[in-house]
């Protein structure tokens, strides 16, 4: 069986505090757990939680330094800014990557907030929101689009989370899975 994760964060995402997440960590790890292909997809909004061109140029010599022992592929995982479909992302800026994940986190600043009015309100909202992002040229997947009922949906009062990062499978650093961000 071909294991693959491609929506893994590091310690380029502003909001990842784990130490262990740097890229050479996690390439070590997915190594001795044979999975392959691996990509990396940091959070990417401008001014409050973004890779600097810098830090994307770090990124990229890591990558391609362990290109000839496992497939590594570099992504970015920009916030959808509203039901427009627009993202934190420039035609421009997206040449940087191998592929651009597009996902709703609500805590984030200048991002549409959630309406938890309703049922059909709030799936409304998902709908026009997530199927202009996925018609919009820049993205190549839309990200997590599960979780978002139990944290904002009707009834989710007292357990909004972050809107992204957190869950995930703590046996492999960064990996996300249903409910982790």
């Amino acid at each position: 069986m071909n294991i693959q994760y491609l929506h893994i964060h590091t310690l380029y995402s502003k909001d990842v505090k784990d130490n262990s997440l740097s890229i050479e960590n996690i390439v070590q790890r997915a190594k001795g757990k044979q999975i392959d292909p691996v990509g990396f997809a940091d959070h990417y909004h401008p001014g409050f939680n973004a890779p600097t061109i810098e830090e994307i140029g770090q990124a990229k010599s890591f990558v391609h330094s362990y290109q000839s022992s496992l497939q590594i592929y570099l992504g970015i995982e920009a916030s959808i800014l509203d039901q427009s479909g627009r993202i934190t992302l420039n035609e421009k800026d997206k040449t940087l990557f191998d592929y651009v994940i597009a996902s709703l986190h609500p805590n984030f600043p200048g991002v549409a907030k959630v309406p938890a009015a309703n049922v059909r309100t709030f799936i409304d909202f998902l709908q026009r929101l997530y199927m202009n992002a996925a018609a919009n040229p820049l993205v190549d997947v839309i990200g997590h689009p599960w979780n978002l009922h139990s944290k904002y949906g009707p009834g989710a009062a007292g357990k909004r989370g972050r809107g992204s990062g957190g869950g995930g499978d703590k046996s492999f650093p960064g990996q996300e899975s249903p409910g982790g961000g």
